[in-house]
């Protein structure tokens, strides 16, 4: 971990600046060497300091928590927060994409069949607790898991969450590639500012900035004016949140490197904590206008050393356990109800490859396609694990959001970044087994793989048509997805209380959302159709933000979110990642991190309202 350097006063005030008392503090925290002691002491220490001079600010001056939930590879969003025709009348006739990949849900059989073999493109008109009202696609129509705060108890509907969301499509990117896209959302300026910068500079907590599994997307376009650092952590390993405040947990026995046992280290911090505290005290004798606040900190600081952050080796594994029991749940359709119009009759594999073929797996690569008269469900089928079942989900979906929870509700960071990837832990030992396919003509001949795996297969979520992503895979593994993300988002905001929670701003994005082959084999990258949901208490009923067309080229016809010009401040533009990010920004009350693209929306009294012109009304562009 790098120590954080070459702040700036946050502006003029009378009395002590914040620049002076930081420098009053520097010499202790400068003891010490360059390590992960030395980088949450010194945030202890600036974060008094940060701290006193908000508190002696005017209320609501703060930013809000930026929670940024990046999903590496871009799945297809019409499967969830990309609504094609979101404000028609609510009698209206079915809507119709014109494109044979872009569905939502299982086609019902005739009467009396209890298997599936057709998909096709359905929405559900839906009222939310505000009273607002919108056509939605149809996994919203559907209820996920609800937790006591230990284990799932019950189940609530998914539409009563639509009114903290901003849904902003048809964003036109420019350029190609997932990592420097992925990126671009959180710092659309290679020369500016990130947006996860901007907030870790203004926060006053002890680790300001946290990146999980930020690979190169959240931490190599990590950018703070004022040189603050981003922790990055991996949520791969048993206790992820050990690494990050571990060295305060008096649970722990062992040291950091040569330094010698935490108990030595904590005494020396103590000392080394308590001569800055000496500090702090004297600028609280002082005549300055900040003195009460410090001194408030300085017994927050000393009670926090004292009692150590909590018993992290115990806490971790319970909210761990809790966000598994959530995605199970998700999954597990044979003893919950299942997804109606998705798990809840037999998917027949009895159709064509483009249907039923998945991508590669990371483990046995090739593409595998499923046998005829098979149930596609099969795929989602538990494995047995020491003696537990074992759901397929995204491996880092739960670790992340026992983390995010950890670190809001103890206020221990202002700013999490995470990035997510595909599906673990597929089964697949009724399939066939091909290590790649070879067009013969008008069909495709497959090559058998040798010795398989056959328990734990991964599908990526980049849907290309040269590695699989067949349109019933995608429509069954991306609605599973997005309902157990749904089922994680609403238990974190049970966790997070009504308070927290409108002081915090989710940003879930991905570089892109996807262009489909209208003959069903897979989608490819469309960076005009980028998608950003912003979720937050804040935001007190619906919105979608963003005009869309329909495509019209060879292979890629039909609706599925292209953008199409907007009157913005005035003018008619695409919307660009500027304007996002200064839409994001406007909420989080930091400096946009650009200058030429104005904010997408204002907050308001009654919650958050759009500024651009034609939105939210029948005015939108149809196919």
């Amino acid at each position: 971990m790098r120590k954080r350097h070459g702040r700036q006063p946050s502006g003029s005030r009378q009395g002590l600046s914040r620049r002076e008392a930081l420098k009053l503090l520097g010499s202790s925290s400068l003891l010490l060497p360059l390590d992960p002691v030395t980088f949450l002491l010194d945030g202890l220490v600036d974060g008094i300091v940060r701290k006193a001079f908000a508190e002696s600010g005017a209320p609501g001056s703060r930013p809000r928590n930026h929670v940024f939930i990046g999903l590496a590879g871009a799945p297809p969003r019409w499967y969830f927060d990309l609504p094609l025709a979101p404000y028609r009348n609510a009698n209206s006739a079915r809507f119709d994409p014109r494109n044979s990949s872009v569905v939502t849900r299982f086609k019902a059989p005739a009467a009396g069949a209890n298997r599936v073999s057709e998909a096709e493109y359905a929405d559900a008109y839906i009222r939310t607790p505000s009273g607002s009202s919108l056509w939605m696609p149809h996994l919203w129509s559907s209820s996920i898991a609800v937790s006591d705060g230990q284990r799932v108890v019950g189940t609530r509907a998914m539409s009563e969450l639509l009114d903290h969301f901003v849904m902003i499509r048809g964003i036109a990117q420019i350029g190609d590639g997932h990592g420097f896209l992925h990126g671009k959302m959180l710092r659309p300026d290679p020369s500016g500012p990130s947006l996860h910068g901007l907030v870790a500079d203004a926060s006053d907590r002890t680790v300001p900035a946290v990146g999980l599994n930020a690979g190169g997307d959240s931490s190599s376009f990590f950018k703070a004016p004022r040189g603050t650092s981003l922790t990055q952590v991996d949520s791969g390993g048993s206790n992820p949140l050990d690494s990050v405040l571990g060295v305060f947990s008096r649970q722990r026995t062992n040291g950091f490197g040569t330094n010698g046992p935490v108990l030595n280290r904590r005494q020396l911090m103590e000392q080394l904590m308590g001569r800055a505290l000496d500090t702090l005290g004297a600028v609280a004798r002082s005549s300055h206008p900040e003195a009460a606040a410090l001194h408030e900190s300085r017994s927050r600081a000393e009670s926090l050393l004292a009692r150590g952050i909590g018993d992290i080796a115990t806490e971790y594994p319970r909210l761990l356990a809790k966000y598994e029991g959530i995605l199970g749940a998700s999954v597990d359709f044979a003893g919950r109800p299942p997804l109606a119009g998705i798990t809840d009759r037999i998917i027949s594999t009895e159709r064509t490859a483009e249907n039923h073929r998945y991508n590669r797996s990371s483990i046995a690569g090739g593409t595998t396609l499923l046998k005829a008269g098979g149930d596609l469900r099969d795929i989602l089928k538990p494995t047995q694990f020491n003696g537990v079942a074992r759901f397929p989900m995204n491996a880092q979906l739960a670790p992340a959001f026992a983390i995010i929870e950890y670190l809001l509700v103890h206020g221990y960071s202002s700013a999490i970044s995470v990035s997510l990837g595909g599906t673990n832990g597929l089964r697949t030992a009724d399939a066939g087994y091909f290590s790649s396919l070879v067009a013969a003509g008008s069909q495709e001949v497959p090559i058998p793989l040798a010795r398989p795996n056959l328990e734990d297969r991964f599908q990526d979520m980049d849907e290309h048509q040269s590695t699989g992503g067949g349109r019933h895979v995608s429509l069954l593994l991306n609605s599973i997805f997005f309902h157990g993300l749904m089922g994680c988002i609403s238990e974190l905001i049970r966790a997070l209380g009504a308070d927290v929670f409108r002081e915090t701003v989710i940003q879930l994005t991905s570089e892109f959302s996807r262009q489909p082959h209208v003959a069903g084999w897979g989608s490819e990258h469309a960076p005009t159709t980028a998608v950003t949901s912003l979720i937050s208490g804040a935001i007190r009923s619906p919105l979608v933000i963003g005009n869309v067309k329909s495509g019209t080229a060879g292979d890629f016809q039909g609706h599925y979110g292209r953008a199409q010009p907007n009157r913005i401040a005035g003018s008619t533009s695409l919307i660009g990642v500027g304007h996002v990010a200064s839409s994001v920004a406007h909420l989080l009350r930091v400096p946009s991190p650009v200058t030429n693209s104005p904010s997408l929306v204002r907050e308001a009294d009654g919650g958050v309202e759009s500024v651009v012109e034609g939105v939210a009304s029948e005015t939108e562009v149809l196919p």
